[in-house]
């Protein structure tokens, strides 16, 4: 009984992971959330500067991998 325990958690993982990517890939590339948080009234550098603080200028392993790590600590925010 053990044994399949420990086999179902093992399997989980990778489902779990491919869920993750999935749906954070669907919320990535779904709109631009810089426009939807700044409105209409921006000027580029605005825009620079929010895109760089949200870490949006970063690949998209990059942002997966803060999105994974926060997830882990319970910060879906």
């Amino acid at each position: 009984m053990f044994a399949f325990i420990i086999s179902r958690i093992l399997q989980a993982i990778p489902v779990m992971a491919v869920v993750a990517l999935i749906s954070f890939a669907m919320f990535a590339y779904v709109g631009d959330p810089v426009s939807i948080m700044l409105g209409q009234d921006f000027t580029e550098a605005q825009r620079q500067a929010l895109i760089a603080s949200l870490g949006l200028d970063q690949p998209f392993f990059v942002q997966f991998a803060k999105f994974v790590g926060n997830a882990a600590q319970g910060e879906f925010g």
